[in-house]
């Protein structure tokens, strides 16, 4: 995506200026590891890494179509049959994939409200609930 100006890089510094910016101070991050699956010997990471990898398998192909069709001129069918061949690599019990999310707890320097979000490229993401209730994601720990 660089090639094409389109950085996918998560950039600490450039995420703390831009919160800084916009007011938010007394910012904390931390690096979480997840699981695409539920190899780890934690209950917790298992967990977490069933509904991860349940969201993970349903957006891969709508978040490959936008820049392999556009950038990497790829037909849909072959986008398709990449993201399976994906999904089948990470399903199997040979791999241990894992992804590191990068996690900020920031607070407002006017509302004193203490907020996590996930960095993603360029945006800032709300996470799962707090507290797990039966049918929701388990939180993940900083």
């Amino acid at each position: 995506m660089d090639r094409h100006g389109r950085s996918m890089r998560v950039e600490p510094e450039r995420t703390r200026r831009q919160l800084r910016t916009a007011g938010f101070s007394d910012i904390h991050d931390c690096s979480i590891r997840v699981g695409f699956t539920p190899w780890s010997e934690d209950r917790h990471e298992r967990d977490v890494a069933l509904w991860f990898g349940a969201g993970f398998s349903r957006a891969i192909k709508a978040l490959s179509y936008g820049p392999m069709s556009l950038y990497l001129t790829m037909s849909i069918k072959d986008i398709d049959l990449l993201c399976e061949a994906v999904l089948d690599d990470l399903r199997t019990a040979r791999y241990k994939a894992y992804c590191r999310i990068k996690a900020l707890l920031i607070t407002n320097r006017l509302e004193a409200d203490h907020t996590s979000f996930f960095v993603g490229a360029d945006r800032l993401i709300p996470p799962p609930l707090k507290t797990p209730v039966h049918g929701q994601p388990p939180m993940l720990n900083c």
